[in-house]
């Protein structure tokens, strides 16, 4: 098979296992994007509800026993997965950022709360750096992640320091989801934020589901690192 069709194979498939959540991103993109109707906002979120469907048939799909034997196949698998959630977390975080832009969110309404948890996590994956904040004000002593075992793992960050640069603890969540470790420069919380969750608070308020339509989803309370 080309690698075209494989792909292509890939997104159908995605899109037929989550048919609620397929429309419920459609309804997302006819909303948000019928607010600025001069723009292909639409397109957009339509783009990242495609992405979304399929991270989702990742997250859902267990290693198979082949696949456990053959260890460079399943590091490979979290890999892409990794890629492509990074990716669509910068994505969702655009369309966040420009809403709030445009006075399209409410202050201190519920996408609010997912947009800043969108933003401090674009921050460490795009800019290499912890999203800024009253916190930062002085230099922070860290602990270096993943560790060297040496006297280096302990380090100062400083915003002003042009070298700078800070790497999440990630994980898996019990829903095979990608988890990142992230710090909130404004409060320096540091929370485990869970991809999939983030996925359906946007959805929460951008297309919220029809009572019954959809099976509850499983907590992401339980992690495993």
């Amino acid at each position: 098979m080309r690698v075209r069709a494989a792909i292509s194979l890939g997104f159908r498939m995605a899109a037929a296992r989550y048919p609620d959540i397929h429309r419920r991103w459609v309804t997302a993109s006819i909303r948000l994007g019928g607010q600025l109707p001069h723009s292909i906002l639409m397109v957009s979120v339509q783009r990242c509800g495609e992405a979304d469907m399929l991270l989702r048939a990742m997250e859902d799909e267990p290693m198979s026993s082949e696949d456990l034997q053959e260890t460079n196949i399943e590091f490979m698998a979290f890999h892409y997965q990794m890629m492509l959630s990074e990716i669509w977390v910068g994505s969702v975080y655009e369309i966040t950022r420009l809403r709030k832009e445009r006075g399209l969110v409410l202050e201190d309404g519920p996408e609010h709360a997912v947009a800043r948890q969108l933003h401090v996590l674009r921050m460490p994956i795009d800019k290499h750096e912890i999203a800024n904040g009253p916190g930062l004000k002085q230099p922070l002593q860290m602990q270096r992640n993943p560790p060297n075992g040496d006297a280096s793992d302990l380090y100062t960050y400083d915003r002003k320091d042009p070298q700078r640069g800070h790497i999440m603890p990630t994980g898996l969540s019990s829903r095979g989801s990608i988890m990142w470790h992230a710090i909130d420069g404004a409060t320096l919380a540091a929370v485990w934020l869970e991809r999939r969750a983030i996925s359906d608070a946007l959805l929460d308020v951008w297309a919220p589901a029809l009572v019954g339509s959809e099976a509850a989803a499983p907590s992401p309370s339980e992690e495993r690192a």
